[in-house]
């Protein structure tokens, strides 16, 4: 019997969902030592861990303590170098990537912030600015979100403030609490968020991880990789993977049809398209691929495209 086109049968194995980890906090908190712990504990005996350091070199301050490769990066800090660094560490096979960290892509020199004010700086209008500028976002964010490795990424915060009228109408400085410097919303293109305190405690504030949720450690380690891992290998996790293939799709439909430009701006306007469509991640897994197709079709019957009809499928509010 002929093989011409080379089929492969290999035994079928439960594929694991690669973690998606962001480590945010200030300055001092411990977010590389942490995402190294973390990295060295998901790899495992003999696993490989890359690390890209935009920190001017502060990840080989623990070159003594953890074994682990460099990618380091100077300045300029545009979206698409992420991107190609990502994807060529990618392709080497590492267990686990770290980047510390994509602040510098938001606002570092050559990123994302100043690339549309040097856009504009000639009086050029700053809505076309982000056009380019969100596309090279975009496929950073792809890159992370699809990557075939464990993702450990740091994020730098800053104390938010607010504008806020007091008892006697006087207008008033609120701190509103730390936020991530990044694109508003980057935090949740991630399964697992928590925040380093400077004593080096973490608090986990937006985890699919039930075992997570809410928790505070007082020095994330061995015992965060074990239940990361544990869940990673549960069917919970695979339901998180099929949801993210699911909303991906509907993005990436909506994108190439012209609909959603900025996803942090027009995630709005998505959600009305695709209406209770967009529930379904609270469905049953088998269910899923129904509502893939249907919030596709939604999307192209908002571009004026026809699909195949579908049935609508009511959920029953409690």
């Amino acid at each position: 019997m002929t093989n011409e086109y080379n089929f492969e049968v290999k035994k079928a194995t439960k594929k694991q969902l690669k973690a998606r980890i962001a480590i945010t906090g200030q300055s001092g908190g411990g977010k590389t030592y942490t995402a190294l712990i973390l990295a060295r504990a998901l790899a495992g005996e003999g696993g490989r861990v890359a690390l890209i350091d935009t920190e001017n070199r502060s990840a080989s301050l623990y070159a003594d303590l953890f074994d682990f490769d460099v990618v380091e990066f100077s300045p300029p800090f545009p979206p698409d170098k992420y991107e190609a660094g990502l994807r060529y560490l990618e392709g080497m096979n590492y267990d686990v990537i770290v980047i510390d960290s994509i602040t510098h892509e938001w606002t570092g020199t050559g990123g994302c912030l100043e690339m549309v004010d040097r856009a504009t700086s000639g009086g050029g209008n700053k809505y076309t600015a982000w056009g380019p500028v969100t596309r090279q976002h975009n496929a950073f964010v792809n890159s992370m979100v699809w990557c075939s490795s464990h993702l450990i990424v740091t994020i730098r915060s800053k104390m938010d403030h607010a504008l806020e009228k007091d008892d006697r109408g006087k207008n008033v400085v609120v701190k509103l609490g730390m936020q991530p410097i990044q694109r508003a919303g980057a935090e949740y293109e991630f399964d697992i968020v928590f925040e380093m305190q400077q004593d080096h405690s973490a608090r986990f504030s937006k985890t699919r991880c039930p075992a997570l949720d809410g928790r505070e450690f007082p020095l994330p380690g061995q015992e965060v990789a074990d239940i990361i891992l544990s869940w990673l290998d549960s069917g919970q996790a695979d339901r998180v993977r099929l949801i993210r293939e699911m909303k991906q799709a509907w993005i990436s439909e909506a994108v190439e049809l012209g609909i959603v430009v900025d996803l942090a701006q027009d995630v709005g306007k998505l959600k009305t398209i695709l209406g209770e469509t967009y529930r379904a991640s609270y469905a049953e897994e088998d269910d899923l691929a129904f509502f893939k197709a249907d919030g596709i079709n939604k999307i192209r019957r908002h571009a004026g495209i026809e699909p195949e009809p579908a049935k609508t499928l009511k959920f029953d509010d409690e």
